[in-house]
């Protein structure tokens, strides 16, 4: 493989950088060896001289060192976060000073490969060592208390998902930062013996399978706290508005939450407890009645995204025939619920009946299946020989 194709490897891998926005450890831990080859290249550069190089391998060092530059102005971004957000803990300041210091020498060693300039970039890396500086931050990372994505999440009252996915690019760019430093440092000094970058790779591999393993805690158990405090939240913020406003305004929080679960949410007037009956499985249904003159409620279905089509679609029916099946209900209303779960919709994991005249608003949030718009479906009935008419709710499992 000739020089210039080392070059342009280099080159497509930083477009890849930069099209992410940050170093991406996805893209550089397949090809770490693009990175050490740039070592032996440069240094066969300088062996020649500058001058006597083809003119298209100019350009290309060039090019990659224009791009390594680009890169770097976006990870400052990227640092500068961190250290602001984890400011009580000087280690991490430390390091990213010391990750700018070293890509500035490296960056020397592109524009001007010589002598000199590889010097001072060996003993940049020798005093501040990217696989030292990379073990450290690991470090922090391993714990909770200096863990900036799971301060992060434990700041966000919502448990947003983009707060966890922002967090998890961040740290896996600065952590990816050492491991192409240690990589292009193998390649020009070690003599790709890929000690340093094979190890840090490993570690850091660690770190970003515990990513996923944070993330699915995170999904569970945001239940049922956040929500009830959000619940409260538009209660207290929006009193002026209608039901739907508000149901809208809940919809739109509740579908930041990071989780894979989809919400049925409920609002109406306040005026008696006797307004309403419900009946729900395995803690799925989180309340607030009467707060700042509003009734809410959400149901969580946990299994909505796999509900396949036909099984939504024959669920539905039933509900529907329920406008007629109503009117031999005799059970009071209290104890109704139960009764259409256990009788009716067996298939349902919740079971609502609402006063229709109470300005009933239902959305879903955070819809997870292609099929159908909510986790759930409504209808409106008569129970019995009553011709008050009700909002029947049906949620999905």
């Amino acid at each position: 493989m000739t020089d210039l194709v080392h070059l342009s490897n280099a080159i497509d891998l930083f477009d890849d950088f930069l099209d992410v926005g940050r170093f991406s450890f996805h893209h550089l831990s397949k090809r770490i060896r693009v990175v050490t080859e740039v070592g032996p290249v440069i240094r066969r550069i300088e062996e020649v001289g500058v001058e006597h190089q083809d003119i298209r391998m100019t350009e290309a060092l060039e090019n990659l060192g224009n791009k390594i530059y680009e890169l770097s102005v976006k990870m400052n971004r990227n640092w500068d976060v961190l250290k602001f957000f984890m400011s009580e803990n000087p280690i991490f300041g430390d390091v990213a000073q010391e990750a700018g210091t070293v890509t500035k020498f490296l960056q020397d060693t592109i524009s001007h490969p010589c002598g000199h300039s590889f010097g001072i970039f060996g003993d940049a890396c020798g005093k501040m060592s990217p696989l030292m500086n990379g073990y450290k931050l690991i470090t922090l990372l391993e714990q909770d208390t200096t863990n900036a994505l799971k301060k992060a999440m434990n700041e966000d009252i919502l448990k947003r998902t983009n707060t966890f996915e922002r967090w998890r690019g961040i740290l896996d760019g600065v952590m990816t930062h050492f491991l192409f430093l240690e990589s292009f440092c193998n390649g020009l000094f070690w003599e790709q013996n890929m000690y340093g970058p094979n190890n840090l790779k490993q570690k850091i591999a660690i770190i970003i399978g515990k990513f996923d393993d944070w993330k699915d805690e995170y999904k569970i158990n945001y239940w049922p706290e956040t929500v009830q405090q959000t619940i409260y939240k538009v209660q207290d913020q929006n009193q002026t508005l209608s039901n739907d406003q508000k149901a809208r305004k809940l919809q739109g929080l509740l579908d930041q939450i990071l989780t894979d679960d989809s919400f049925l949410i409920m609002v109406y007037d306040f005026e008696s407890t006797k307004d309403h009956s419900f009946e729900s499985s395995d803690n799925q249904l989180v309340t607030s009645f009467g707060n700042a003159g509003c009734n809410i409620a959400v149901y969580r279905s946990r299994s909505w995204k796999n509900e396949k089509e036909a099984d939504i679609w024959r669920m539905k029916k039933v509900i529907e025939d329920c406008k007629v099946k109503a009117k031999t209900w005799t059970k009071p209303l209290p104890d109704l619920p139960k009764f259409i779960m256990s009788n009716v919709i067996p298939n349902s994991g919740f079971i609502g009946l609402i006063k229709d005249e109470l300005a009933v608003a239902i959305l879903s949030a955070n819809n997870q299946n292609p099929h159908y718009a909510t986790p759930g479906h409504w209808t409106c009935v008569s129970i019995g020989s009553n011709a008050l008419e009700y909002i029947l709710i049906a949620g999905f499992r």
